[in-house]
């Protein structure tokens, strides 16, 4: 969960402000300890939910677009050595200096 605390943290305020509108504040009022009570539940529920995978993932795109720029941009340079290499296997007369001409012909 330490990984996902800038997700938690930017993103928490969007449930606060709910509660907010949803008149959470005024119901506490009359509440208190039951509002406490609720307050801490539903902190660690957020908490918890906004750290869980899927949701982590979704979110780093918001947090961090450089980093998943440059985690896709890698991504797709391994897949295409990967190609290269295995048609590299598959025709043994290309010549891996030039990749569009064939050697002996």
């Amino acid at each position: 969960m330490g990984s996902a605390t800038l997700v938690v943290y930017l993103f928490h305020g969007f449930a606060v402000k709910g509660m907010e509108y949803a008149g959470y504040p005024e119901w506490v009022e009359h509440h208190a300890v039951l509002g406490v009570a609720t307050a801490t539940v539903a902190g660690v529920a957020i908490t918890l939910l906004l750290a869980c995978g899927p949701v982590r993932r979704l979110l780093q795109h918001v947090v961090d677009p450089f980093g998943s720029a440059e985690k896709e941009v890698r991504e797709a340079v391994d897949l295409a050595v990967a190609v290269q290499a295995h048609q590299q296997d598959q025709d043994p007369e290309r010549d891996p200096a030039a990749p569009g001409t064939l050697v002996g012909r």
